[in-house]
């Protein structure tokens, strides 16, 4: 989960359901990308993905490839 989502993202302790992340296949990273930097919103470049941390996606991090 971490080496493709980053460090923050963990999964529920536990038996206890729950998401560490979730993943989208974008048509156009760079469009993606463009409007992460418009929304101020943090994320970092991961592999091929562009990564928004847990914290600031109400705890569930949210990674974006190119379709």
């Amino acid at each position: 989960v971490a080496d493709m989502l980053g460090p923050d993202a963990t999964l529920p302790a536990g038996d206890t359901p729950g998401f560490a992340g979730v993943r989208f296949a974008v048509d156009d990273l760079a469009v993606c990308e463009q409007h992460l930097i418009e929304s101020n919103l943090p994320w970092t470049r991961r592999n091929q993905a562009l990564v928004v941390a847990p914290q600031h996606a109400y705890g569930v991090a949210l990674a974006f490839e190119q379709n």
